[in-house]
């Protein structure tokens, strides 16, 4: 044993100093890495499905129950406190962005379970300017921010319809907004379209499922905010349908009902509605997306389900509207898509796939018991019921067994369905969705071939196997499917995403610049592409572009502490320390509890031989951190070299009361002591350390320290 163990550990600490920024930039290369769709789990050696309904828990709908909040340990950097998060609705592409997430086509953008949610390590939603960032934030900021005021209406006021002229998906998705409620109870939460006034009384159209719980009253939150007491509850029958009424003299908009039997196979449909609160998504966040009817049955299924879309949705959904190109209410959403996980992924460990198979139910359903109601509309049913199709029959059927996790029974429907179709590729698809969901993939991948031979613009398939590719470590196989998606649908932002990623892993940075540098074409305010873009350029060696990206994501958003972290890290290693420092105390300015701040102010000052603002920084984390004996262990260092030994002897001490048993701490304490002279407490510091050194069985070590301590 070296009696210069001081030495050593000085050693030490310049090691360690000189690899901190080789370990930032593994960091940084690794959250790069992670800004991929999908949410990661422990490594598994080899690919497993793991299956589950929308909100993860119950098979009934999106409805929320209960939610835990998400442990603290998991935060991006130990020690750090993200600030609070800024609730806001973006768009994104062709479609919205919802809460502390940023969701590219539908989907949330996660990483490991209980870091935020929006891209690599970034802890809060940049809102773009002009989007407004109140509980409920605008969809577009030009036409939504007015609150509903009181104006004269008649005593009854029903829609009458509005123009055959297809609507601008903005405009759509405001009159959505207008009609779209949420409610609960702290039981259950949901959402509901208004679709009646009689005088101040309001009526509208929720799931059954939604407003099951009736021991505790419901609270009904409109557009403006404005929260109202449901007076009654009333489930239609057969049918998971219900009708709430309230009371308000504020005047809110009436949605427009569609007539009967108009929506088919193909045509495209919105649904809107407010994703169910979560430890990350703190406040309720209008959440409004687009997709295609897939199934159109003429005849209604198990609790009137009787409608299959491709939208993205969310748990809390349920009980929103599901609205044609006209802003027509065609149907209430109730059952979530089934959310299927890919393991063994060449980069994630586990890549959820929604399968794009929600359940409706038509607004014929409610019609046929409207009157029963006491309700009339002008929309009205068909004379004649078209006939039957035993396609989407069978696609309705499958998907109702899935949501009940009967995975077998809804591919042998499909499979009999099959057997009288064999050339409908969208029975292919569903059943390649409920095998990959029930872990038969090598037959999902058969399904997937299949329906590609039958429809060469299947999109979903080729997107739908190139997931399966990139879980399964065939890279090449899924850039190629990717890219394909994005021939076949150039706006797809989350297929330069993945494709992106898988460039990354295969070092070719250049490719996965510019499929990044795409998104931002598509999306000029997406803030997950330039945050992935700074990461990579810097990886390359461009850190002028990678200063270029973070300074575009904090001009997006003055408080993105990960930018500021980044842009700091950049300028740092560029050769602009204060640079840095500005950016590592604005992270201070934003979160005073980000601890890992003051950590790189400490390096960095301490680096500029700035002994007092290293030291400050050091007081700092010794509030946040006051067990951390790492903390004590560098200020005593610092103290030591200003001879304050008296500061450093109380550092080292409060390291000797947190790890009693440490020998490390009593040597430098008896080094201090013996600096400023205090012979005698030197000398038991030496004595303590030759103790210990019995105790841990070396004898050698534990000589040479009593020899020293017997020379002072």
């Amino acid at each position: 044993m070296s009696l210069d163990f001081y030495g050593d550990v000085q050693k030490q600490k310049r090691v360690m100093k000189q690899h901190r920024g080789v370990m930032w930039g593994l960091l940084l290369f690794n959250l790069g890495l992670l800004g991929l769709p999908v949410l990661l789990a422990p490594t598994s050696s080899q690919a497993q499905t793991v299956s589950k309904n929308c909100d993860g828990q119950r098979p009934v709908g999106d409805h929320h129950t209960s939610t835990a909040p998400l442990p603290a340990a998991l935060s991006p950097f130990p020690g750090t406190n993200p600030p609070e998060p800024q609730p806001a609705t973006v768009r994104i592409g062709h479609n919205v962005s919802i809460g502390y997430g940023v969701r590219v086509e539908g989907q949330v953008v996660t990483k490991k379970p209980g870091l935020p949610l929006q891209g690599p390590g970034s802890p809060a939603v940049p809102v773009p300017e002009g989007v407004s960032t109140g509980p409920i934030a605008a969809l577009y900021p030009d036409t939504c921010k007015t609150k509903a005021q009181p104006i004269a209406l008649p005593q009854t006021d029903r829609p009458t319809g509005t123009s055959p002229v297809a609507l601008a998906t903005g405009n759509i998705a405001q009159r959505a907004k207008q009609v779209t409620v949420r409610l609960g109870n702290g039981i259950t939460e949901g959402s509901g379209v208004i679709i009646e006034r009689q005088g101040n009384t309001y009526t509208l159209l929720t799931a059954a499922h939604v407003v099951a719980a009736t021991d505790s009253p419901y609270r009904i939150t409109t557009d403006d905010q404005q929260q109202h007491t449901a007076l009654q509850v009333r489930p239609l029958k057969d049918i998971d349908l219900a009708v709430v009424t309230f009371q308000s003299d504020r005047a809110y908009s009436v949605c427009s009902l569609a007539n009967g039997q108009t929506a088919s196979e193909g045509l495209p449909v919105f649904v809107a509605g407010f994703p169910m609160t979560t430890a990350a998504i703190t406040q309720p966040v209008y959440n409004f997306t687009d997709g295609k009817i897939t199934a159109r049955s003429s005849r209604s299924f198990a609790d009137g389900y009787a409608m299959i879309y491709t939208n993205r949705t969310l748990p809390g959904m349920s009980g929103g509207g599901v609205f044609n190109r006209n802003g027509e209410l065609i149907g209430i959403h109730g059952r979530g898509d089934v959310d299927s996980a890919l393991e063994a992924s060449t980069i994630n460990t586990d890549i959820r796939i929604k399968t794009g198979f929600n359940l409706g139910i038509p607004i014929e359903s409610f019609l046929k018991q409207a009157k029963s109601l006491g309700m009339t509309f002008k929309a009205h049913l068909p004379a004649n019921a078209p006939p039957p199709s035993p396609v989407d029959d069978a696609l309705i059927n499958a998907a109702i067994k899935a949501q009940s996790g009967d995975y077998a029974g809804a591919r042998a429907v499909l499979s009999q369905a099959i057997g009288t179709s064999p050339r409908e590729a969208r029975l292919y698809l569903a059943r390649a969705n409920y095998a990959i969901a029930s872990g038969q993939t090598q037959a999902a991948l058969q399904d997937l071939d299949r329906v590609i031979e039958f429809d060469p613009k299947a999109e979903q398939a080729y997107w739908l196997r190139g997931a399966y590719r990139n879980a399964s470590r065939d890279a090449a196989g899924a850039i190629s499917d990717f890219s394909r998606v994005i021939e076949l649908n150039p706006n797809r932002l989350q297929a330069y995403l993945w494709r992106a990623t898988l460039y990354m892993a295969q070092t070719d940075y250049q490719s996965a610049i510019q499929d990044y540098s795409a998104i931002i074409r598509l999306d000029p305010k997406n803030v997950l592409a330039f945050s992935q873009r700074g990461s990579t350029r810097f990886i390359q060696g461009d850190q002028q572009g990678a200063l270029k990206d973070y300074d575009q994501l904090i001009k997006l958003n003055p408080k993105n502490v990960e930018a500021y972290d980044r842009r700091a890290h950049v300028r740092r290693y560029s050769g602009n320390p204060q640079g840095a420092l500005q950016d590592y105390r604005m992270i201070t300015k934003i979160n005073p509890r980000n601890s890992r701040a003051y950590e790189q102010i400490a390096s960095l000052s301490e680096d500029q031989n700035d002994i007092e603002g290293a030291i400050a920084a050091y007081g700092q984390l010794q509030t946040l951190k006051p067990n951390d004996t790492s903390v004590y262990m560098s200020r005593g260092q610092l103290y030591e070299k200003q001879k304050r030994y008296v500061e450093a002897i109380a550092d080292y001490t409060k390291m000797i009361e947190l790890q009693p048993f440490q020998t490390s701490w009593f040597i430098m304490r008896g080094s201090a002591r013996e600096k400023a002279g205090q012979r005698a407490g030197a000398k038991a510091d030496y004595r303590q350390v030759a103790k210990l050194y019995q105790q841990q069985g070396d004898p050698s070590s534990a000589k040479d320290w009593l020899e020293r301590a017997n020379k002072l």
